[in-house]
């Protein structure tokens, strides 16, 4: 006896949409950051930041949960410092104003 079953392509592409869901939260797990460091490079974090500019001067107002203003402070100068398109424009005086905004979770 044969028995005939109806197609559902629909169903098909549902089951492949969460294998392959699957296989891409696998992915992630397993090139998980190993440090609280490398967190913040290599997520999603995006934390509130508003980013002004004109000719030399890049003017940053940002919330960091979880730092202080004087490791914001450093870590803005260094990012500066550390600029390839600031190492490029060695020549050109870039100030940089940075203001830390205290998280109101703190």
């Amino acid at each position: 006896m044969t028995v005939l079953t109806r197609w559902e392509p629909v169903r098909e592409f549902s089951g492949l949409q969460d294998r392959l869901n699957r296989m891409n939260r696998l992915f992630r797990e397993s090139f998980s950051p190993e440090s609280p460091e490398e967190a913040l490079t290599t997520t999603s974090f995006a934390p509130p930041v508003d980013i002004y500019e004109d000719e030399h001067t890049i003017s940053l107002k940002m919330e960091v949960p979880g730092i202080d203003e004087q490791t914001f402070l450093d870590a803005a100068e260094s990012a500066k410092k550390n600029c390839p398109v600031s190492q490029a424009l060695a020549g050109v005086d870039i100030k940089l104003n940075a203001t830390f905004v205290k998280s109101a979770a703190a």
